[in-house]
């Protein structure tokens, strides 16, 4: 009786004990495995955030280096317009002084040689690199999606990766899409790389110098003269064309003669440069400034957990790809 009133207690009292103290075990373990999760789902999202920051950096930085060695081509063509210039000038003054003429004329042709040598050789460099950068630019739209979620992939253990959303958009597509709103500057429209060109010319500290170099000058209020000439893009809008032109003319009160050129310069490449034809590829921001980013990743003990992020352009003014100022930021998570 004693063992079987034993037996009893046991299993009225100490089992119903136990099985609570093994669901109180469970729980706590899996509570445990949830509040260390939160950590885990914040990691994860914003190292996404980051990648695709990162990632609209370098697009950012490609579209710079482009356009900074198709600015350096207009800056040679401006160059070599400004010596053919320059050595009619110089051959003008120099032809009224006794046997300076052939000396002068031997340094100005060699210094306008030496001008076409450097148009011709920038061309080929800004042509090499650019290719190159362009190629490093599409690398990026076609493979940011995969990075970014092999990030969130390598960052997620001991959790598992259920989603990674944009918006209403899931999975590496939703990647993708984020990435191809950069589009590329569409070629058959030469107006669109005429409108990147000189705003990128406009932003050089040389500006005033490349767009418009002219004066005028009245000397004794009889001689007149007047300096005209600046740089521009070329029909084709990937290339330079430039002149220059030094005028003057004689006028008493309201009789002259009419504007007489005396010098004149220019160069193109069309004509001098191969035919250049810069800028193969550039990519120009139709995206949001700021895209919302969401997470959520599984866990057998854990559950389910979701973590916010966000990637947002933090510059001044409209969001572009001529900043590399995208950030990631931590915004929440359940």
């Amino acid at each position: 009786m004693r063992q079987r009133g034993l037996a009893l207690l046991m299993t009225l009292v100490f089992l119903p004990a136990l099985a609570a103290g093994l669901a109180w075990l469970a729980s706590g373990t899996q509570l445990m495995t949830r509040f260390e999760g939160h950590n885990q789902a914040d990691r994860v999202a914003y190292s996404v955030g980051a990648q695709l920051a990162s990632e609209l950096n370098e697009l950012a930085v490609l579209n710079r280096k482009i356009l900074a060695s198709h600015l350096m081509v207009g800056h040679l063509t401006t160059y070599l317009s400004f010596t053919r210039y320059l050595k009619q000038v110089v051959d003008g003054v120099s032809s009224i002084v006794p046997y300076a003429n052939r000396i002068v004329a031997g340094g100005t042709t060699l210094l306008v040689a030496s001008a076409e040598f450097q148009l011709k050789t920038g061309i080929g460099l800004a042509l090499a690199s650019q290719h190159k950068w362009a190629f490093d630019s599409t690398e990026i739209l076609l493979k940011a999606g995969t990075r970014s979620m092999q990030v969130a992939e390598s960052m997620a253990p001991p959790w598992s990766v259920q989603s990674v959303c944009i918006a209403k958009l899931c999975g590496r597509s939703a990647l993708d899409a984020l990435m191809l709103t950069a589009t590329p500057v569409i070629e058959e429209s030469p107006a669109n790389y005429t409108r990147l060109t000189m705003q990128a010319l406009s932003g050089l500290p040389q500006a005033a110098w490349h767009l418009s170099r002219q004066w005028q000058q009245n000397v004794l209020g009889i001689l007149q003269a007047r300096r005209r000439g600046g740089t521009r893009t070329d029909f084709t809008g990937r290339g330079f064309a430039a002149d220059e032109s030094l005028q003057a003319q004689v006028k008493l009160f309201f009789f002259g003669l009419g504007w007489r050129t005396i010098a004149s310069g220019s160069a193109s490449t069309v004509f001098d440069g191969f035919v250049y034809r810069g800028l193969p590829w550039l990519v120009e921001w139709q995206g949001p400034e700021l895209a919302p980013l969401s997470v959520t990743l599984t866990h057998s003990e854990g559950g389910t957990l979701k973590a916010d992020s966000r990637v947002r352009f933090i510059g001044a003014g409209d969001a572009d790809m001529w900043r590399p100022v995208w950030r990631s930021e931590l915004t929440g998570g359940v």
